[in-house]
């Protein structure tokens, strides 16, 4: 058996150390990794709940949106026809929007209406959450203060009222007060 030499141990010794040095570095590297992404996550949930700035013509579009949710809660396709060309010829900022609108103004029934008003109401609900002047409303099937006969709430978005006084637009005149402020 040869004996080791002073010198062998200590490079052995040394190549213990550097491993153990790199284990340390690649724990940090995980934890630091996983730190940022936490970090990351955290920033982009609370922009979320942050309000968005409204323009004036966001305002605008607002207002527009909220007279086709009252038609529509109403019944009134024409109206609420009327109403979204009001709307696609005024407001070009948000696609989604103003291609709703448009097929909101083709509609022939008020179900395919009603259709395209949730994918409005989707752009809304991000535009007006926060912020004091609007609602937010929504169904919430297990707290609902009216509970519906052939519910379809479960086919539609949240939506935006400019008044506390619950008006569903989805459920028109078959069930007016369906739904509850978020």
């Amino acid at each position: 058996m040869a004996k080791q030499g002073p010198g062998r141990r200590h490079t052995l010794l040394e190549k213990i150390r550097r491993g153990a040095i790199l284990d340390r570095r690649g724990i940090t590297l995980v934890f630091g990794t996983a730190l940022v992404i936490v970090m990351i996550s955290a920033a982009v949930i609370i922009r979320s709940l942050l309000p968005v700035k409204l323009t004036e013509p966001d305002r605008a579009m607002l207002k527009k949106y909220e007279s086709i949710r009252v038609a529509l809660a109403q019944d009134d396709l024409g109206l609420a026809q009327r109403s979204a060309v009001a709307l696609v010829s005024s407001y070009k900022e948000r696609r989604q929007v103003a291609a709703a609108a448009l097929a909101l103004s083709k509609a022939n029934s008020l179900e395919p209406a009603r259709d395209a008003f949730s994918i409005m109401s989707i752009e809304a609900v991000k535009m007006a959450r926060n912020h004091k002047e609007y609602y937010v409303i929504g169904c919430s099937m297990n707290q609902c203060p009216a509970p519906c006969e052939n519910c379809q709430m479960w086919r539609f978005s949240e939506w935006v009222q400019s008044d506390p006084a619950i008006a569903n637009p989805f459920m028109g005149k078959a069930s007016p007060h369906c739904g509850v402020i978020r």
